[in-house]
């Protein structure tokens, strides 16, 4: 109000003089209104409270990551380490199987007549180390080990083992023969000793009776009634007989020599003989050993024949459908998911967002996106571990590291109300890693960015 306007008021009766002036400034002078105010304020509150609201309240902050359920000890992969041709299959896609349950079988031909011809030589070694033991320690008989009698059923098993007493007896004939032999030299020897001894004795006592009348003929040569010519010829005769007995001394101990020589001959032989076996002995216990390392090998290429159930679960992903199908070594045949094991999370963290996990985190929540969002809560879950590399999928996908997540029993039970699930289901993880305002989410990215632009390339 005017001073003009208010002095008019104050005196009433007078008429108001027009002013066009006063008019003209009084319509181009702004009006706040009550409406204006109101809206400017609510504009100032709203910013004014955001904007505190983004610099002091604090939000929890989580590292979302996919994932999927996993069981706790995966999928088993059946597979056989040499392959072969499947002769049964006993299972399908999708059958539920018990630990150590045939799946299926292959052909036996080729490894059991493996283990047919390893196990003859096994047998035959072992029949060959009886005998050479006998031979050893002069047995009258061959004493075969259990392993042995118990194939004499086989009769493959019964000839090795009866041509292993037919050499036994052809080897002591032999060496008995050898030694018979020479036992039949020394016993000529000896008796040859005996007639040169009897003829030593008879010319013994025809030199004895020569001295006799040597002595007496020397006497009467002396006293003049013998001739000379008859004393020098009974000296003669003592002579030869004396030669000859030398002569048989000596042919006596020719032959005992020779009967020494035959006697350790025989020593000889039974030594050759001994040596020979403990040779052969040596060669079949190596052997043996050898063949009791390879024996467990066969055996277990026999059993697998049969391939068996890993543990309990069901089949999937079954690749053998054909009776006669060849399957490679180590390749897979078919998988087997338990059903009785845990089941855990196994989420991919973005390796831009690993370093927020190094700190403390506040909690872990997992979304299981297979079941109605609308009705279904997060379950409860805790980390179990984080890989310490990142990984690199094998058919080029982003690469992440690998965090294991444990679902809450109690919270899982709570939410799921009994609903199953199984291995494969995807998964959201929210892994809780502490607060932030709501500024720092607005300002982080752009001061990221700046930072990054700034950055000399």
């Amino acid at each position: 109000m005017t001073l003009v306007e208010r002095d008019n008021a104050q005196l009433p009766g007078l008429p108001t003089v027009f002013d066009p002036y006063e008019e003209i400034s009084r319509k181009a002078k702004p009006r706040w209104s009550k409406a204006v105010m109101v809206g400017y304020l609510i504009i100032l509150v709203f910013f004014g409270g955001f904007g505190g609201f983004s610099a002091f309240a604090p939000l929890h902050s989580a590292v979302m990551a996919p994932g999927e359920l996993r069981v706790d000890n995966e999928r088993k992969l059946v597979q056989h380490p040499e392959g072969g041709i499947v002769t049964e299959i006993l299972v399908r896609e999708g059958q539920r199987v018990e630990e150590g349950e045939v799946l299926l079988r292959l052909d036996p031909t080729r490894d059991k007549a493996q283990a047919n011809i390893l196990n003859q030589r096994y047998i035959s070694a072992l029949a060959q180390r009886a005998r050479l033991i006998a031979e050893r320690d002069s047995l009258p008989e061959i004493e075969f080990p259990p392993e042995v009698l118990s194939e004499l059923s086989d009769p493959q098993i019964a000839e090795i083992v009866e041509g292993e007493r037919n050499v036994f007896r052809t080897s002591r004939e032999s060496r008995d023969g050898q030694v018979n032999l020479i036992l039949g030299q020394i016993d000529q020897a000896k008796a040859q000793m005996d007639s040169i001894r009897l003829e030593r004795s008879s010319v013994e006592e025809q030199l004895s009776l020569i001295e006799q009348e040597l002595r007496a003929v020397r006497e009467l040569y002396e006293k003049g009634l013998e001739r000379l010519p008859r004393l020098l010829a009974l000296q003669r005769n003592e002579a030869a007989l004396k030669g000859q007995i030398g002569r048989l001394n000596g042919s006596i101990a020719q032959l005992e020599k020779q009967i020494g020589d035959s006697e350790l001959r025989i020593v000889q032989v039974e030594r050759d003989f001994q040596s020979t076996v403990a040779q052969r002995l040596d060669v079949v216990v190596e052997q043996i050993q050898q063949l009791n390392q390879q024996r467990p090998v066969v055996s277990q290429s026999v059993k697998r024949l049969e391939i068996k159930a890993p543990r309990s679960g069901r089949v999937i992903d079954l690749t053998v459908h054909t009776i006669g199908q060849v399957i490679g070594g180590r390749e897979a045949v078919m998988q087997i998911v338990p059903e009785d094991e845990d089941l855990i999370v196994i989420a991919k963290v973005k390796p831009r967002d690993i370093d927020e996990l190094n700190g403390e985190i506040s909690q872990v929540q997992v979304r299981l996106t297979a079941f109605s969002q609308r009705f279904m809560h997060p379950v409860k879950a805790t980390v179990e571990s984080v890989s310490t590399d990142v990984i690199e999928p094998p058919n080029g996908g982003s690469s992440y590291y690998r965090v294991i997540l444990r679902l809450d029993p109690d919270s899982q039970e709570h939410i799921l109300k009994g609903q199953k699930l199984t291995s494969g289901m995807p998964a959201l993880a929210m892994i809780g890693v502490g607060e932030k305002t709501l500024l720092s989410y607005l300002i982080e990215p752009l001061w990221r960015s700046v930072s990054e632009s700034l950055r000399e390339p």
